[in-house]
């Protein structure tokens, strides 16, 4: 199994966001159906949303145990991560629809179309009997879990442009990032606007940058990456910056707080993972990967108790896959290049397979003892990794697509 290529996805992405930061057309106009796999899991359950379905797949085998829908269509496309509960799995994909499945068979149980056309990139939300979505046409939605209906009372909130990230709920507050700069705190209930930041108009301003990432939300702080190239911890009661930290790149990553260590990990297109004094932002480690880091982190513990940070890099260049000491920011294995496999076909025939690796951009995902990365090039875009070992357990290859 293997992972690896160019930057030039990522540079397509990058150059899109540049038209959008500069005020030329919406991002949701000009993206294609083109990017890496959403993925999510139950304890027993793997899903992936990648092209033309969504996948549930066996964790001991790899293979497929439903899709959604049946039949591909041409225009209709998955990358948004799966939002997972007991009852439903809710998806939404790169037209204009947010599904409800029946998770142990893939049922459609609702479909809820928004009026404008707009895609779905990032995840939806599942908090109660609620589910909280945002499109790339800025607007954030209220529907009923089990019908799919628009929550009453909730009028739709509508930012000043895409919100590509997935909302945080806290108790009666949602939060949201955009790429129209701002972070918004809105009415769970009514999806009324409370605050944002940065407050519109004031002198005191500051010059924020594109916020694409999910911010992480830890005791009442919020910390969220700008492509301003800073990482923010915003205090929610006092609406107030407590601390920034410079990066040298723009930051995709969302940030995550190990409660073990006490450190925010993050990362930043230039390759750069740093760990954080969450009170402070002041530097306790960094580490340089070889490609830049767009997914999130993920948090483990080795066999001998060492707790680690698995990071993937989007490189196809050198290895694309850490584990990190987070103690002292130090490998904590040898790092990894993950392969995959590339089979070309005429018409039935097939013409030629080959094998190497490729940029990793979804976060990496721990069920069980498997470490799951999601690859958007190959023949596979899922692949199972033991954690412990880091050897190659299984490649998920979808039937009939």
């Amino acid at each position: 199994m293997t992972i690896k290529r160019k930057y030039w996805l990522l540079a397509a992405v990058l150059l899109i966001l540049a038209f959008v930061l500069s005020g030329c057309s919406s991002a949701a106009n000009m993206l294609t159906g083109s990017s890496w796999p959403g993925i999510a899991a139950s304890e027993t359950t793997i899903y992936v949303a990648f092209g033309p379905h969504v996948y549930a797949v066996d964790p001991d085998t790899g293979r497929d145990i439903w899709r959604f829908p049946d039949e591909a269509s041409r225009n209709q496309t998955f990358y948004a991560a799966p939002a997972v509960s007991e009852a439903v799995i809710v998806v939404g994909d790169y037209n204009d629809s947010l599904y409800g499945l029946d998770p142990e068979s893939g049922n459609l149980i609702w479909t809820f179309k928004n009026d404008s056309g707009a895609r779905y990139i990032g995840g939806a939300t599942i908090d109660g009997d609620r589910v909280y979505a945002g499109s790339v046409d800025g607007t954030v939605i209220a529907l009923d879990l089990a019908t799919g209906d628009p929550v009453p009372g909730a009028d739709p909130f509508t930012a000043g442009r895409d919100i590509w990230s997935t909302p945080v709920v806290d108790g009666d507050v949602v939060y949201v990032s955009s790429l129209d700069k701002h972070i918004f705190a809105l009415d769970a209930d009514t999806l009324e606007l409370l605050w944002q930041y940065p407050p519109n108009g004031d002198p005191g301003d500051p010059e924020m940058g594109a916020i694409v990432a999910t911010p992480t939300l830890y005791h009442g702080i919020l910390y969220f990456g700008s492509f301003n190239n800073r990482l923010y911890a915003l205090d929610t009661q006092t609406r107030s910056v407590l601390w920034t930290y410079p990066t040298d790149n723009w930051i995709w990553s969302s940030p995550l707080l190990d409660d073990e260590t006490g450190f925010l990990v993050c990362g930043d297109l230039d390759g750069n993972v740093f760990a954080l004094n969450p009170d402070t932002g002041a530097e306790e480690w960094r580490f340089k990967v070889d490609g830049p880091v767009v997914g999130a982190p993920v948090l483990d513990y080795l066999e001998d108790g060492t707790r680690i940070a698995y990071i993937a890099a989007g490189t196809s260049e050198g290895n694309n896959l850490y584990a990190l000491n987070l103690e002292t920011g130090t490998l904590a294995d040898t790092p990894v290049t993950v392969e995959a496999e590339f089979t070309t076909r005429f018409l039935f025939f097939t013409t030629g397979q080959d094998t190497r690796p490729i940029q990793i951009y979804a976060a990496p995902l721990i069920i069980g003892d498997l470490l799951l990365l999601g690859a958007h090039q190959g023949n596979s875009p899922l692949y199972a990794l033991d954690k412990n070992t880091l050897l190659d357990q299984w490649a998920f290859e979808p039937a009939g697509s």
